[in-house]
């Protein structure tokens, strides 16, 4: 199974970093890929609905609404998703959170693959990846309430 990782540093907090990470609502405000995201607050076994933003000048009407499900929901800790984006594909998303000092975070994304058509998804994943974890580095450290110390 193909296996993809990104990492990014947020100048924000564990807890304010989780709060974008847990509010489908503010996935696209760190995803570059959505246009929107619907569902509860990430608990485990929650089921959200995403709809994508499609490519610049193309419209992808596979991606206007995947059901996915929260795996896992450690708040401040781990968010673990899983999806099929595509008949033939299925993709499990982790994201940890760790704390680093001066209250600054590191941000872990590990998307795993699999089914007859994750060697065709790899080259949009191995962009995605990256792109999602500093929009989330971003996005957390313009929010509002305590961020890390300057450097």
């Amino acid at each position: 199974m193909p296996r993809i990782r990104a990492r990014a540093e947020a100048s924000a907090s564990p807890a304010t970093v989780w709060a974008l990470l847990s509010d489908p609502a503010r996935w696209p405000d760190f995803d570059p890929l959505l246009a929107g995201a619907e569902g509860p607050t990430a608990v485990a076994g929650a089921r959200w609905r995403l709809r994508g933003a499609g490519l610049p000048g193309r419209v992808v009407p596979w991606f206007r609404g995947i059901a996915v499900e929260l795996e896992r929901a450690e708040p401040e800790h781990e968010l673990v998703l899983a999806a099929s984006p595509l008949p033939g594909l299925r993709e499990r998303i982790a994201l940890r959170l760790l704390p680093l000092p001066r209250g600054r975070t590191d941000v872990e994304l590990t998307a795993t693959l699999a089914g007859p058509l994750a060697a065709s998804w790899w080259p949009v994943a191995r962009v995605a990846a990256p792109l999602v974890v500093r929009g989330l580095a971003r996005a957390a450290a313009q929010e509002p309430g305590p961020t890390a110390e300057a450097s």
